[in-house]
């Protein structure tokens, strides 16, 4: 299952649970999914058929070709499968490597030293004036300018 992209490997997980699936010609099967392959083949159990036309039909089996199939419902219980779950921090493939230890000496840089002294010298001016909108916002404009005038 390694090459498996997460939407087969999902639906393997959901092997036991109840599923509904829906074919490329509008049926709706919902059933217990008791095997898949990976190219979406499934065997369901204990099925109820929904017609195009809303006829209604119970199943003991049923076997579904995966390229007639148009999508799958899986429990929602599934939202927390393994391979959702991240592996780490830096779990990439980077030079890092599993959860951001450094491989063969290599240093993790400090983040603070990619931003240019000027950059920053701009961001922190850009905040300072928004600090001073927000105060004349709360104080008003006279009460502002009195305290700047008494101060004198």
């Amino acid at each position: 299952m390694a090459g498996l992209g997460i939407p087969v490997k999902l639906l393997h997980e959901g092997i036991g649970h109840t599923v509904t699936c829906e074919l490329k010609t509008g049926e709706m099967y919902r059933g217990h999914l008791m095997n898949c392959e990976d190219n979406m083949n499934a065997m369901l159990e204990g099925v109820t058929v929904t017609g195009r036309d809303g006829k209604v039909t119970n199943l003991e089996q049923v076997y579904l070709r995966g390229s007639q199939i148009r999508y799958f419902i899986l429990p929602d219980m599934l939202r927390h499968a393994p391979m959702f779950k991240k592996k780490g921090r830096g779990a990439g493939r980077g030079v890092y490597g599993p959860g951001g230890k450094e491989v063969n000496g290599a240093e993790r840089p400090d983040p603070a030293a990619y931003i240019p002294c000027e950059l920053m010298q701009r961001v922190m001016q850009q905040l300072a004036a928004l600090q001073r909108k927000k105060l004349l916002n709360v104080l008003g404009a006279n009460e502002v300018l009195t305290n700047k005038t008494s101060n004198r």
